[in-house]
């Protein structure tokens, strides 16, 4: 028969092997909280990574459609005669003469008289850029 103490002794092991069992569960827990925890660094990490990429490329979009968006405004302020090269047989360097006059008295600056007279040449003119005839008629005009 059992005595009181063996009883008592009893108690205490099982208490003892749950405490065990439960320590081994704890760190068991925390082993799991850890890979967790570098889970949700790894994944925080990338999608930080991948919005900066998403911002800088849309800046990048951004800055595009502004450019864009002023060179339609220069566009959008002249006349339809400017982008047809003259039939007539006027010299090319007088139809250049012309369009950066008109662009002077409407108020254009050096800069977008030059944009705007090199996208009349390499786009409608027919002609390849000359950048010292250019650079002559800008400055005869503007200077």
């Amino acid at each position: 028969m059992e005595t009181r103490l063996d009883q008592i002794l009893d108690r205490m092991e099982n208490r003892v092997e749950t405490m065990s069992a439960y320590c081994d569960q704890m760190r068991l827990d925390a082993k799991n909280a850890r890979i967790q925890h570098k889970l949700t660094v790894g994944f925080i990490l990338s999608a930080l990574e991948v919005a900066s990429d998403l911002q800088n490329h849309d800046a990048g979009l951004t800055s595009r459609i502004r450019a864009l968006g002023k060179k339609a405004e220069l566009r959008a302020g002249l006349d339809t005669w400017f982008w047809r090269p003259e039939t007539n047989g006027m010299e090319f360097r007088n139809m250049l003469r012309k369009r950066a006059a008109y662009l002077k008295a409407s108020g254009y600056s050096i800069d977008q008289a030059w944009d705007l007279l090199v996208e009349f040449i390499s786009g409608w003119s027919g002609q390849d850029l000359d950048e010292e005839l250019l650079k002559e008629v800008v400055a005869e005009k503007y200077v």
